[in-house]
């Protein structure tokens, strides 16, 4: 992410089968949020990542587009 200058990452994680998000804090660290709260958990084994516990946050249409405005 630091190479391509991106403050997130968007995708399907593999091992959670579930969309993620990993985020960039201000600090340099990760902050690794997923749609589902019931993936399997993530090991960040020596990474400067933390697991946010709690599922992402979901917006319907109106919301998303109020959002935007």
């Amino acid at each position: 992410m630091a190479l391509m200058d991106y403050d997130f990452w968007l995708f399907i994680e593999s091992g959670a089968n579930t969309e993620s998000v990993l985020a960039r804090t201000t600090s340099g660290h990760y902050r690794l949020t997923r749609l589902d709260e019931r993936a399997v958990p993530a090991d960040a084994a020596n990474l400067p990542l933390t697991v946010d516990e709690a599922p992402a946050p979901v917006l319907d249409r109106a919301e998303a587009l109020t959002g935007c405005s």
